[in-house]
């Protein structure tokens, strides 16, 4: 048998810049259902927040990711449909949610417990449980993330945990809120330019060398043509493929300028992401040049971003905030509606929900078209992997104004799952209640499966008022 790779392989190059690569032919056992020194492929587990509710105000027929639907329709056309599962029928009970929704319904979507105060939950979130059992010897172990990149208004008011799906307990015990990556560019650099020496004098010549050579790609060429020489054709071809969408990200991450101009502001990284919009006043007001700061493209790096990071192992969870619980995102540049995410679920107007809906559910099926794509052993990334879109929350009784139909409600809740990880099973609709707590109705009984799916022993489950529960029809 010809020698093999080691499944942590990187391409290495200046000051300790390397790149890592993807599974290889050359890393797996003869079966190519595991690593070569017998460890098996890793699992994943992804979340995906999308700060928006399922209906309209006045809307009584509101019946989210159904077949030929607005928000439906871009899981179709990407053909991502045999990868995804679609629960309907969730709620959680208004025993059992705080009365403020937009702050106190966060913990227990995430957990299925009330939370202590506020969007702070009484335990680690689901994510965070994953890493725990899946995290050990990767690099990041949860790879958080955010594409709105402000909260957007000047009333002087702030997202109170609005932007917070990721929480873990401290070495004190204590419940804290993971710090989400806003930047692209800080993204990017975590994951691919991690071993920069911390020595300044060595970390300024490789700067200087960064810039001279315009790509991280040409820094470890020498390592590369070392490598291809060790690996057959399809492994040579897959780095190959491997590397150009490397590049193919510096380049889209390199578009992104910041103009000079007095009322920007540069996230995270500064200099190449784009200018934060900036913020306004009023909820019903909005004009174009607002509270937008081009989340079309930070969330398809971020979506491109997260999906190399699960390909490389550099991390095997991630949480990523699409949008702020009640958002006040400028939706005019994306779905050519002068609201903000929040002001279309009030509007009365439910294309409006829809679009807004179909906007987020666009870049997750490129996520997960893109781990679909990716070969990995003998099947695909996907294949090991379990990831939720899940929404603040559905459309119902809003107990906090006693209204019967609105946005601000826990009832008639969907949720997408997609992966084939552990036994679940995908392409198919699940009503997983009825709304009168039937024991696998509720968002967290969706986590508790997908932590099954992982391996996650159910002791270590999420425990609702009634019961630890499962989801049934995904694992069926």
């Amino acid at each position: 048998m010809a020698t093999r790779m080691h499944r942590r392989a990187f391409l290495r190059g200046l000051g300790g810049v390397a790149i890592a690569l993807p599974t290889l032919e050359i890393m797996l056992d003869r079966h190519g259902t595991a690593y070569a020194d017998g460890t098996p492929i890793p699992k994943r587990l992804g979340v995906f927040f999308c700060g928006a509710s399922l209906g309209g105000n006045d809307d009584a027929t509101f019946s989210t990711f159904a077949d030929g639907s607005v928000e439906h329709k871009p899981l179709l056309d990407a053909g991502v449909l045999p990868e995804i599962a679609i629960v309907n029928g969730l709620h959680i009970p208004v025993a059992e949610r705080n009365p403020s929704f937009h702050i106190d319904a966060m913990a227990v979507m995430a957990t299925g417990i009330r939370g202590l105060n506020g969007s702070r939950p009484a335990v680690p979130t689901v994510d965070q449980v994953a890493a725990n059992h899946l995290g050990a010897g990767s690099v990041v172990k949860v790879l958080n993330t955010q594409t709105q990149a402000a909260w957007y208004l000047n009333d002087g008011s702030a997202p109170y945990g609005r932007d917070q799906v990721s929480w873990y307990k401290d070495t004190n015990g204590q419940m804290k809120a993971a710090t989400n990556t806003i930047s692209p560019k800080a993204t990017f650099q975590m994951l691919f330019q991690s071993f920069v020496p911390p020595d300044p004098a060595d970390k300024q010549k490789l700067e200087a060398e960064l810039a001279r050579r315009k790509s991280i790609l040409d820094v470890v060429r020498k390592s590369y043509e070392r490598t291809t020489q060790k690996v057959g054709n399809s492994d040579k071809q897959r780095i190959d493929e491997h590397l150009q969408k490397i590049r193919d990200l510096e380049r889209r991450i390199g578009l992104l300028v910041n103009p000079a101009g007095p009322t920007c502001k540069k996230p995270g990284d500064p200099g190449d992401d784009p200018p934060l919009g900036t913020a306004r006043s009023a909820d019903d007001q909005i004009v174009a040049a607002e509270a937008y700061s081009n989340e079309e493209l930070r969330a398809r790096l971020h979506m491109d971003l997260i999906a190399m990071a699960l390909t490389c192992d550099l991390t095997r969870v991630f949480a990523h905030v699409m949008t702020m619980a009640q958002s006040h995102m400028n939706m005019k540049p994306l779905i050519n509606i002068a609201l903000d995410m929040h002001e279309c679920g009030h509007s009365a107007k439910t294309p409006a929900v829809q679009q807004v809906l179909a906007w987020h559910t666009k870049h997750f099926a490129h996520l997960i078209k893109t781990l679909k794509d990716t070969p990995e052993g003998t099947g695909r990334v996907i294949d090991n992997c379990a990831i939720v879109f899940k929404t603040e929350g559905g459309s119902g009784y809003d107990p906090e104004g006693n209204r019967p139909r609105n946005p601000h409600s826990t009832e008639n809740i969907s949720m997408l799952v997609a992966g084939h990880v552990g036994g679940l099973k995908t392409g198919k609709r699940v009503v997983a209640g009825t709304g009168t707590s039937p024991a696998d109705s509720r968002p967290v009984h969706v986590l508790n499966t997908m932590l099954k799916c992982i391996g996650v022993p159910d002791s270590q489950a999420f425990l609702t008022d009634q019961k630890t529960g499962f989801v049934q029809g995904l694992l069926t």
